[in-house]
């Protein structure tokens, strides 16, 4: 009897481990796909109640959310769902419409066991007329993040059309697959808006301050009779930029500090930008003396100001300044209190001691970037080796709270270097010195940078006030755009080597930059195009014959 038992318990561990994939090997990743659909998509003439069954070819997690499955256009009672393994079985409320298309959709949000996302969103249509409704949209969404897919909304232009229905519930939506492919199935004749975005669960109203979006560049997509299927309908992915506000003032210490702001802006283009401090107490207004900004935090606005009284309370203006896209900042009220602690010593604030860092050879300057306005003690403050031990005689300057440093005749090409900066001669204009004594860099030289150029043409319907943009693969590398003549050709000169991504768009409003379209007032986006393929730009090399086509 013993025996038997343990041969029956034996049995049972041997079945219960065999319902798991085994253990080892590598990760599941192959996302799962619509193998079946009973009844078959495009079926007529169905019945309130029917069953729609729909198999899948991996078994679908426990714990599936049945949000993922919706109808359109909505009807008063849910769904009832039922999974058993791999198949999931939709029943239909009793009450259906006579002659009326109904469209299943499957989001990308059904998964696996194993956590993999379904491979792409279907759409099954079913209607209880005798005809299926054929028009077709689809197009790719651009700009969307790596890995990531984008929300599709699409709106039906009806009778009683107003300017705030992009702001509400889309009729249809679906999502991107991974390339950023959408279609929407299965469509009445009538006119629709497109909308992609990012950043909001559908089918909720699009938030255009959170979220990435942006619309199709025509006014209506028009599916009749004579065109169902309309095919490029493409979007690209942007940030609707909101007004240029202050959003904060914080002080370091009593002549330091930094202002935050909503937008990015770039110092160096901008003059005659002042920032001056009223106390509330005796009335008495002083100006910033300087102003700087860290490279990575174009958002941030550094200032250095002497006078100011600790503990008091103080009003700020700013004058002068604007954004990336020239808005003007708007009317400042902020009060800050000046703190009562030690003013604090310089600090470097761009890299780290002994970080190994990668420069450019040639003329270009090993910049140090320092929390405080700065100047210099003595011409001992910077001693600089090569890989063999020489000194190097070198040309220092510092700007303000930048210090930049290169060799007589340049940076050797793919070398070593050390740094060794003497703290003690570094002094803020608060006269305070850095903390650390000697602080010292490793670096290496890039090899020699050749520049090459792109020639080609723009082909289309809107070639006019069109602009060519490349952007580099290299993220430290900035973009380059020109202008095409009325021919559409155009010519991009002396850019770094390596590999570039060519755009295209026509500047519609004469801005200079790419409009996403403006859902609060139906506004279309301006016309697109991307270049499929790299370009790889040769140094000392034209590439020529490359051609950029509108759809």
């Amino acid at each position: 009897m013993k025996k038997l038992f343990l041969l029956i318990l034996i049995l049972i561990i041997i079945r219960c481990a065999a319902l798991g994939p085994p253990p080892g090997g590598p990760k599941d990743e192959t996302p799962p796909t619509l193998v079946n659909v009973a009844p078959e998509s495009g079926t007529t003439g169905i019945k309130g109640g029917i069953i729609v069954q729909l198999t899948f070819s991996e078994r679908l997690s426990e714990e599936t959310n049945f949000s993922a499955i919706r109808l359109s256009p909505i009807i008063g009672k849910p769904l009832d769902f039922t999974l058993n393994k791999e198949i999931i079985s939709v029943g239909f409320p009793e009450k259906l419409d006579q002659d009326q298309t109904y469209i299943l959709t499957l989001s990308r949000d059904l998964k696996d066991e194993r956590e993999n996302r379904l491979d792409k969103t279907y759409q099954i249509a079913l209607t209880t007329g005798e005809e299926i409704a054929n028009g077709q949209i689809s197009g790719i969404v651009y700009n969307k993040k790596e890995e990531t897919s984008a929300i599709v909304y699409l709106f039906a232009k009806k009778g009683n059309f107003n300017d705030s229905l992009l702001l509400g519930t889309p009729e249809y939506y679906t999502e991107t697959d991974d390339s950023g492919r959408y279609v929407f199935d299965f469509l009445d004749q009538g006119q629709y808006i497109t909308v992609a975005h990012t950043g909001v669960s559908p089918p909720a109203p699009i938030s255009p301050l959170r979220s990435n979006y942006g619309l199709y560049w025509k006014p209506v997509v028009r599916v009749d009779e004579n065109i169902k299927i309309i095919n490029n309908v493409n979007m690209t992915l942007g940030k609707q930029i909101s007004s240029f506000r202050l959003l904060s003032v914080k002080m370091d210490d009593s002549v330091s500090g930094t202002m935050v702001f909503t937008n990015s802006f770039d110092l160096s283009n901008l003059s005659n930008v002042e920032v001056k401090f009223y106390s509330n107490v005796s009335k008495l207004e002083l100006e910033v003396s300087k102003l700087f900004q860290y490279s990575d935090k174009k958002k941030e606005l550094r200032f250095f100001i002497e006078g100011l009284n600790p503990g008091e309370s103080y009003s700020v203006s700013i004058a002068g300044i604007k954004d990336s896209i020239d808005q003007h900042l708007q009317e400042v009220k902020r009060e800050v209190s000046i703190p009562e602690i030690n003013d604090l010593d310089p600090s470097i604030y761009s890299t780290s001691a002994n970080e190994m860092s990668i420069i450019k050879s040639g003329g270009y300057p090993f910049r140090i970037q320092f929390t405080k306005p700065v100047f210099i003690l003595s011409d001992s403050v910077a001693v600089l080796t090569n890989d063999e031990g020489d000194t190097l005689k070198c040309n220092l300057q510092v700007d303000d709270s930048i210090m930049k440093i290169v060799p007589i005749g340049g940076w050797v090409e793919s070398s070593s270097f050390t740094l060794k900066i003497f703290g003690n001669y570094i002094q803020s204009l608060d006269g305070y010195s850095i903390k650390d004594s000697i602080i010292t860099y490793n670096f290496l030289t890039s090899s020699k940078i050749g520049f090459g150029g792109i020639i080609g043409k723009l082909n289309g319907s809107y070639i006019e006030n069109s602009i060519v943009i490349a952007r580099s693969l290299e993220k430290q590398t900035k973009s380059v755009s020109v202008s095409v003549n009325s021919n559409g050709e155009f010519k991009i000169e002396n850019i770094r080597e390596g590999k570039w991504l060519l755009s295209a768009f026509q500047d519609r409003d004469g801005n200079g930059r790419y409009t996403y379209g403006d859902i609060y007032n139906n506004i279309p986006s301006e016309p697109f195009t991307f270049l499929i393929d790299t370009v790889e730009v040769r140094a000392n090399w034209d590439i020529d014959g490359l051609e950029l086509t509108f759809p």
